[in-house]
């Protein structure tokens, strides 16, 4: 399968286009610069300009899209500016490739299109599964959501589109011991940061791998994370 990975210089998205060429695709990697270390093709591309979008797609002409290009910072910079971008490439993404007749496309969602974590409150019981959703605070966790749900349109419009969201947790390697012991940290401090869950983006590779080559039809979301969780207290307490 040929595949087009947006975003693929990213810290999830080397992990992405590792695990996918293991597995036998051709992949491409489409962003504004080449990954460092990692020898995929890449084709440079301004994914904030439809047209340079839609010319890489054309020129490439992939059987499915991985869109994990994404600006993920949680504050920082102008809300407005913030949502738009995520939302824009994220539109120019699935018009271009729904146009040129790609049939799957994966997209790297968040947690945060729940809408929990940027409300800093809980779901009413634990476990809860994708269906358990409250409106977004944030610039960020609206764009993710928008994502999704942009995706309920395509798929309704080209019925031989399918598409799977993957809403990922914070995702980091569980040998980071600095980046692990400072979430058991703060997670005494903040009030439900991610519910405390994590996942290793070795782990968020394969979910993608399998949502690609997965036998489905409309548009599906997954929540993400790995079985464990970052706190010293158990998450019933």
């Amino acid at each position: 399968m040929r595949v087009v990975v947006t975003g693929g210089t990213g810290h999830i998205g080397t992990f992405i286009l590792a695990a996918l060429t293991e597995a036998g695709h051709e992949v491409v990697n489409v962003d504004r610069k080449r990954p460092e270390g990692w020898r995929t093709r890449t084709h440079v591309t301004d994914l904030a300009d439809p047209a340079q979008v839609f010319d890489a797609l054309a020129e490439l002409r992939p059987d499915a899209v991985v869109h994990a290009a994404a600006d993920p910072a949680s504050g920082g910079k102008p809300r407005h500016a913030h949502f738009m971008g995520n939302v824009g490439i994220a539109h120019a993404v699935y018009l271009a490739a729904s146009d040129l007749g790609v049939r799957r496309i994966v997209y790297l969602s968040s947690e945060q299109a729940n809408g929990f974590t940027s409300a800093r409150t809980a779901p009413a019981r634990f476990p809860f599964d994708e269906s358990v959703t409250i409106p977004p605070r944030t610039a960020y966790a609206m764009s993710k959501l928008m994502g999704e749900t942009m995706l309920d349109s395509f798929t309704a419009i080209h019925p031989e589109l399918s598409a799977v969201s993957l809403r990922v947790n914070a995702a980091h390697r569980p040998e980071d011991p600095d980046k692990m012991l400072g979430w058991l940290r703060r997670a005494a401090e903040w009030p439900n940061p991610h519910f405390w869950a994590w996942v290793d983006p070795e782990d968020v590779a394969s979910a993608v791998r399998l949502a690609l080559e997965a036998s489905i039809s409309g548009h599906r979301v997954y929540n993400l994370a790995a079985p464990d969780i970052k706190s010293f207290v158990p998450l019933r307490e």
